[in-house]
């Protein structure tokens, strides 16, 4: 029995990964044909989704974010993959520690400011200039433990080129990561 429930979750974590892997491909394969369709939509409620959708998927992950309304005119579904390539990236990397989420409005620049931290592994400045590649993974991530394909942030990339979204990211090894999204308002 004890074998049989291993090989069970064994299965059941392939499974799931294999999904993500076809989720990614499909969206890489179809990049050329997306329209963006830009309404208004309020930004933490889509946060709040794709922590509460990224908690089945990692139970164990510690998310903090404080809510702040805010309305920006985008694409609801590439700002749902958007944000949740950037927090499934800062779980996986984190080391465990807690990611912290935060968005900030300011009204005088008319801009709002999402940041998402991990205090996790961290990239060198070299492993930095390759992030958005295919299939490109830091080396210290190469290991078994964590579980991926080198494909979401090459998709982050292409979102962010479709709404013509500006990002910043900053990384220091063993100390971690620090994302800055910045949607107009």
């Amino acid at each position: 029995p004890e074998i049989f429930n291993e090989a069970l979750v064994s299965i059941e974590d392939e499974t799931k990964n294999m999904n993500l892997l076809i989720e990614k491909l499909l969206f890489i394969a179809k990049e050329s044909d997306i329209r963006s369709e830009r309404k208004e939509i309020e930004l933490s409620e889509i946060i709040l989704g794709c922590i509460s959708g990224l908690k089945h998927q990692y139970p164990k992950a510690e998310i903090v974010f404080n809510p702040e309304y805010t309305i920006i005119k985008s694409d609801e579904a590439l700002i749902k993959l958007l944000v949740k390539n950037l927090l499934e990236n800062a779980i996986k990397y984190g080391k465990n520690n807690p990611v912290t989420v935060s968005l900030l409005n300011d009204d005088e620049k008319n801009l709002a400011e999402l940041t998402i931290q991990d205090e996790g592994i961290g990239m060198t400045s070299e492993e930095l200039q390759h992030i958005y590649d295919r299939f490109f993974r830091a080396n210290k991530s190469r290991s078994k433990e964590i579980a991926g394909h080198g494909l979401g942030m090459s998709i982050v990339k292409r979102i962010i080129n479709i709404l013509k979204l500006d990002i910043k990211i900053s990384s220091t090894p063993n100390v971690g990561t620090t994302v800055k999204l910045f949607f107009d308002l």
